[in-house]
């Protein structure tokens, strides 16, 4: 442990006794003394990691049988006695090495977590790119990356700017496990911006948590009624278990229209009210939304014909002509649904004939167009002009993110809606003038 003249040992015995206490978190048992890391792992309830295991031919004779005997997983170091290979593939043949030894003794590829080896850029600067190839050739391997991220900016001004790009890196070839510190803001925030668009935070629940502390994503109720149950469901978003709740509700004795009219709806109207205030953002929305979805596809199941609600009324949707963004017209087309209208999503890049045909033998009430470039918003005009050629009096609500209301009105559309809530209630307002 770096202290002369002490009992290591001890040390470790002592360290691990006193920390099982106090933290829980699997421990992390780093030492370079064998007997020092097989006391610590007595010690230790748990399943510990060991830090670390090498390349290195008395590493492995000794690190990997006591990972074995104590159920440890093992941090990787792909380092021999030659020292750290400048080469991703290099390193790679050492990792290699390291999980054959490993799997001749009984362990498995998941019990280790390899060290990518982060080298000064300011030194080596050739090695921050074999960093990164080392960590997506780990990826394709289906085997699990750490990084100790700091060492990157080493002798440099301004360390956290170096830290906070180079883990943003890390992460988008792969990264699994980052050293950080927590303290840093910067890294921090960089580590939950990147794991969102990495795809490792597919709900945005961390970065939101992070940047909006406030907003409430977990249950604000802890309650056995199946009425709250269900509520805090579509709030928070249960896909997982709304399922299993709704079947519970049903056995219990309530009326599945009654589970749809007095329970989720308001839930999911509470939803739209969260994310008109700033207090839900778009991914709680489209979750809500799709666990909304969800249910409403088991509740069908279950209503008899004679007690299905009447839809609000038909609606056409589609991305114009020439655009190819459909992720925002997706989420208002499931809000819509969930809100009680019939929609038929015809899908991106919808020629104006397309549409006036769906609109027409659907015999729809509406149609809602969306664009999110200024190129395609033009073909909007197009679509209006088409439907009335036609003689066909569908509302048209349109919108998209280059969209206005002033445009809106200035191609003569009945209707703007910027967001998924505001179009709920602009088709309402207006199909209910139609009938």
């Amino acid at each position: 442990m770096g202290v002369p003249n002490a009992d290591e040992v001890e040390l470790m015995r002592k360290a691990v006794r006193l920390l099982q206490n106090l933290v829980h978190v699997p421990l992390v048992l780093d030492s370079s003394n064998s007997e020092a890391i097989e006391a610590g792992l007595k010690e230790y309830p748990g399943r510990a990691l060991i830090n670390s295991v090498s390349g290195k031919e008395s590493s492995l004779n000794k690190i990997l049988p006591l990972a074995k005997k104590y159920g440890a997983a093992l941090i990787a170091l792909p380092i021999d006695e030659k020292g750290i290979p400048k080469l991703a593939m290099d390193r790679i043949a050492v990792v290699e090495k390291i999980l054959k030894k490993g799997r001749e003794l009984g362990l498995s590829d998941s019990d280790f977590l390899v060290d990518g080896l982060t080298l000064t850029a300011s030194a080596e600067p050739e090695g921050v790119q074999e960093t990164l190839k080392m960590i997506s050739t780990l990826k394709k391997m289906n085997i699990r990356a750490v990084l100790g991220v700091s060492n990157i900016s080493y002798g440099m001004p301004e360390r956290s700017n170096i830290n906070a790009a180079f883990l943003s890196m890390a992460i988008q070839a792969g990264l699994d496990v980052a050293i950080i510190n927590p303290n840093n803001a910067l890294v921090m925030n960089s580590l939950y911006a990147a794991s969102f668009l990495a795809g490792k935070d597919p709900e945005a629940r961390q970065y939101l948590k992070s940047v909006h502390g406030d907003v409430k994503i977990e249950s604000e109720i802890i309650s056995s009624d199946i009425r709250a149950i269900l509520n805090n469901d579509i709030l928070t978003g249960n896909r997982d278990n709304i399922t299993e709740n709704i079947k519970k509700a049903i056995d219990e004795g309530i009326d599945p229209l009654e589970i749809n009219i007095d329970i989720l709806t308001p839930a999911l109207i509470k939803v739209g009210e969260k994310y008109e205030a700033k207090e839900y953002f778009l991914p709680q929305l489209i979750l809500s939304a799709e666990t909304m979805k969800k249910a409403s596809e088991i509740i069908s199941q279950h209503l008899k014909a004679d007690k299905k609600p009447e839809k609000i009324g038909k609606i056409v949707m589609a991305t114009v002509e020439g655009d190819v963004h459909d992720i925002g017209k997706n989420i208002v087309s499931t809000v819509l649904e969930n809100f009680g209208f019939d929609v038929a999503d015809i899908g991106k890049n919808v020629m104006a004939d397309q549409i006036v045909k769906k609109t027409r033998e659907w015999g729809a009430d509406a149609v809602g167009l969306s664009a999110l470039m200024t190129t395609t918003m033009v073909q909007m005009n197009k679509v209006i002009d088409a439907l009335r050629q036609e003689g066909l009096h569908a509302k048209v609500v349109v919108g998209g993110a280059v969209l206005t209301e002033k445009y809106a009105e200035s191609i003569g559309a009945d209707g703007y809606a910027k967001d998924a809530m505001k179009a709920v209630n602009v088709f309402k307002k207006l199909i209910n003038k139609k009938k």
